[in-house]
Protein backbone atom coordinates (compact mmCIF):
# COMPACT_ATOMS: atom_id res chain seq x y z
CA UNK A 1 0.00 0.00 0.00
CA UNK A 2 2.45 2.69 0.48
CA UNK A 3 4.14 1.83 -2.92
CA UNK A 4 0.25 2.92 -4.38
CA UNK A 5 0.26 5.81 -2.31
CA UNK A 6 3.63 6.92 -3.92
CA UNK A 7 1.68 6.25 -7.63
CA UNK A 8 -1.14 7.72 -6.79
CA UNK A 9 0.46 10.96 -5.00
CA UNK A 10 3.72 11.40 -7.12
CA UNK A 11 6.34 13.59 -5.32
CA UNK A 12 6.14 17.37 -5.67
CA UNK A 13 8.83 18.65 -7.97
CA UNK A 14 11.77 20.87 -6.39
CA UNK A 15 11.34 24.17 -7.61
CA UNK A 16 14.85 25.94 -7.82
CA UNK A 17 14.46 28.98 -5.49
CA UNK A 18 16.59 31.63 -6.83
CA UNK A 19 20.49 32.34 -5.92
CA UNK A 20 20.94 34.61 -3.56
CA UNK A 21 23.25 37.56 -5.18
CA UNK A 22 26.69 37.98 -4.06
CA UNK A 23 27.51 41.29 -1.82
CA UNK A 24 29.41 42.25 -5.58
CA UNK A 25 26.27 41.89 -7.91
CA UNK A 26 23.90 44.16 -5.47
CA UNK A 27 26.74 46.42 -5.06
CA UNK A 28 26.71 46.81 -8.89
CA UNK A 29 23.00 46.88 -9.23
CA UNK A 30 23.01 49.83 -6.78
CA UNK A 31 25.88 51.58 -8.44
CA UNK A 32 23.93 51.40 -11.53
CA UNK A 33 20.78 52.45 -10.33
CA UNK A 34 22.90 55.15 -8.86
CA UNK A 35 23.86 56.32 -11.84
CA UNK A 36 20.76 56.08 -13.43
CA UNK A 37 19.16 58.48 -10.54
CA UNK A 38 22.08 60.63 -11.22
CA UNK A 39 22.10 61.34 -14.82
CA UNK A 40 18.16 61.95 -14.22
CA UNK A 41 19.09 64.47 -11.66
CA UNK A 42 21.58 66.03 -13.60
CA UNK A 43 18.52 66.15 -16.75
CA UNK A 44 16.31 67.78 -14.15
CA UNK A 45 18.56 71.03 -13.16
CA UNK A 46 19.19 71.25 -16.96
CA UNK A 47 15.78 71.52 -17.85
CA UNK A 48 14.74 73.77 -14.77
CA UNK A 49 17.58 75.99 -15.86
CA UNK A 50 16.47 76.39 -19.14
CA UNK A 51 12.80 77.01 -17.80
CA UNK A 52 14.17 79.81 -15.40
CA UNK A 53 15.65 81.44 -18.30
CA UNK A 54 12.69 81.38 -20.65
CA UNK A 55 10.67 83.04 -17.97
CA UNK A 56 12.92 85.12 -16.96
CA UNK A 57 13.08 86.48 -20.74
CA UNK A 58 9.48 86.71 -21.17
CA UNK A 59 9.60 89.04 -17.96
CA UNK A 60 12.17 90.47 -18.92
CA UNK A 61 10.59 91.27 -23.25
CA UNK A 62 6.91 92.11 -21.42
CA UNK A 63 9.04 95.23 -19.20
CA UNK A 64 10.63 96.48 -22.68
CA UNK A 65 7.36 96.12 -25.00
CA UNK A 66 5.58 98.34 -21.56
CA UNK A 67 8.74 100.39 -21.60
CA UNK A 68 8.22 101.35 -25.53
CA UNK A 69 5.33 104.03 -25.51
CA UNK A 70 7.39 105.77 -22.84
CA UNK A 71 10.78 105.77 -24.54
CA UNK A 72 8.63 107.13 -27.24
CA UNK A 73 7.27 109.96 -25.11
CA UNK A 74 10.85 110.67 -24.09
CA UNK A 75 12.23 111.23 -27.55
CA UNK A 76 8.92 113.49 -28.33
CA UNK A 77 9.67 115.36 -24.93
CA UNK A 78 13.74 116.09 -26.49
CA UNK A 79 12.41 116.97 -29.58
CA UNK A 80 10.49 119.35 -27.83
CA UNK A 81 13.26 120.90 -25.89
CA UNK A 82 15.20 121.92 -29.29
CA UNK A 83 12.53 123.31 -30.46
CA UNK A 84 11.88 125.79 -27.28
CA UNK A 85 13.83 128.30 -25.53
CA UNK A 86 15.60 125.84 -23.39
CA UNK A 87 19.54 126.09 -22.13
CA UNK A 88 21.76 124.18 -24.23
CA UNK A 89 23.18 122.23 -20.88
CA UNK A 90 19.31 121.07 -20.25
CA UNK A 91 19.21 119.18 -23.63
CA UNK A 92 22.72 118.25 -23.87
CA UNK A 93 21.76 116.32 -20.32
CA UNK A 94 18.36 115.18 -21.30
CA UNK A 95 20.38 113.49 -24.73
CA UNK A 96 23.11 111.61 -22.72
CA UNK A 97 20.15 110.25 -20.55
CA UNK A 98 18.35 109.51 -23.71
CA UNK A 99 21.11 107.80 -25.30
CA UNK A 100 21.94 105.48 -21.93
CA UNK A 101 18.21 104.55 -22.31
CA UNK A 102 18.38 103.31 -25.79
CA UNK A 103 21.74 102.01 -25.31
CA UNK A 104 20.27 99.75 -22.49
CA UNK A 105 17.38 98.81 -24.21
CA UNK A 106 19.59 97.46 -27.32
CA UNK A 107 21.73 95.38 -25.20
CA UNK A 108 18.86 93.46 -23.56
CA UNK A 109 17.80 92.83 -27.27
CA UNK A 110 15.53 95.51 -28.30
CA UNK A 111 15.88 96.89 -32.07
CA UNK A 112 14.18 99.64 -34.28
CA UNK A 113 12.67 97.99 -37.34
CA UNK A 114 14.36 98.83 -40.30
CA UNK A 115 12.57 101.68 -42.86
CA UNK A 116 14.96 103.86 -44.12
CA UNK A 117 14.84 103.34 -47.79
CA UNK A 118 13.25 99.94 -47.44
CA UNK A 119 10.68 98.31 -49.38
CA UNK A 120 7.12 98.21 -47.63
CA UNK A 121 6.96 94.41 -45.57
CA UNK A 122 3.24 94.10 -44.35
CA UNK A 123 5.12 91.68 -41.42
CA UNK A 124 7.56 94.59 -40.45
CA UNK A 125 5.40 97.58 -41.06
CA UNK A 126 2.02 99.45 -40.78
CA UNK A 127 0.96 101.87 -43.62
CA UNK A 128 -0.59 104.70 -42.06
CA UNK A 129 -1.00 106.73 -45.39
CA UNK A 130 -0.22 106.31 -48.89
CA UNK A 131 1.32 108.97 -51.05
CA UNK A 132 1.99 109.51 -54.68
CA UNK A 133 5.31 109.58 -56.67
CA UNK A 134 6.42 109.82 -60.00
CA UNK A 135 6.98 106.78 -62.52
CA UNK A 136 10.72 107.11 -62.03
CA UNK A 137 10.47 106.75 -58.13
CA UNK A 138 9.85 103.33 -56.76
CA UNK A 139 6.56 102.30 -55.55
CA UNK A 140 5.72 100.79 -52.17
CA UNK A 141 8.40 101.70 -50.38
CA UNK A 142 8.78 103.83 -46.95
CA UNK A 143 8.82 107.33 -47.46
CA UNK A 144 8.16 108.55 -43.73
CA UNK A 145 8.05 106.92 -40.27
CA UNK A 146 5.47 108.38 -38.04
CA UNK A 147 6.35 105.58 -35.14
CA UNK A 148 9.32 103.62 -34.94
CA UNK A 149 8.32 100.01 -34.90
CA UNK A 150 10.60 97.58 -32.18
CA UNK A 151 11.31 93.93 -31.91
CA UNK A 152 13.22 91.80 -29.55
CA UNK A 153 15.40 89.01 -30.53
CA UNK A 154 14.14 88.89 -33.88
CA UNK A 155 10.30 88.85 -32.36
CA UNK A 156 8.14 92.39 -33.84
CA UNK A 157 6.81 93.66 -30.72
CA UNK A 158 5.31 96.82 -32.45
CA UNK A 159 5.34 97.51 -36.54
CA UNK A 160 6.99 100.67 -38.01
CA UNK A 161 3.51 103.15 -38.72
CA UNK A 162 4.82 104.57 -41.86
CA UNK A 163 3.78 106.62 -45.21
CA UNK A 164 4.23 103.95 -47.94
CA UNK A 165 5.22 105.29 -51.61
CA UNK A 166 2.37 104.52 -54.60
CA UNK A 167 2.04 105.44 -58.54
CA UNK A 168 -0.64 107.07 -60.03
CA UNK A 169 -3.37 104.85 -61.41
CA UNK A 170 -6.18 105.89 -63.66
CA UNK A 171 -9.27 105.28 -61.61
CA UNK A 172 -11.62 102.69 -62.37
CA UNK A 173 -14.14 103.26 -59.97
CA UNK A 174 -11.43 102.89 -56.80
CA UNK A 175 -11.64 105.28 -54.15
CA UNK A 176 -8.63 107.64 -53.90
CA UNK A 177 -5.70 107.19 -51.69
CA UNK A 178 -6.33 103.19 -51.51
CA UNK A 179 -3.07 101.72 -52.43
CA UNK A 180 -2.22 100.68 -55.56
Amino acid sequence: MSNDRHAENPAPEKKELPKEKSAEECAQEYLTRLKYLAAEFDNYKKQMAKEKENWMNAGQTQLIAELIPTLDEFDAALESMKKAPVSNEAVAGVEIVQKNMHRMLREKGLKQVETHGKRFDPHQHEAIAYEAVGEQEPANHILRVIQTGYEINGILIRPAQVVVSKHNAPEKGGKKGEPP
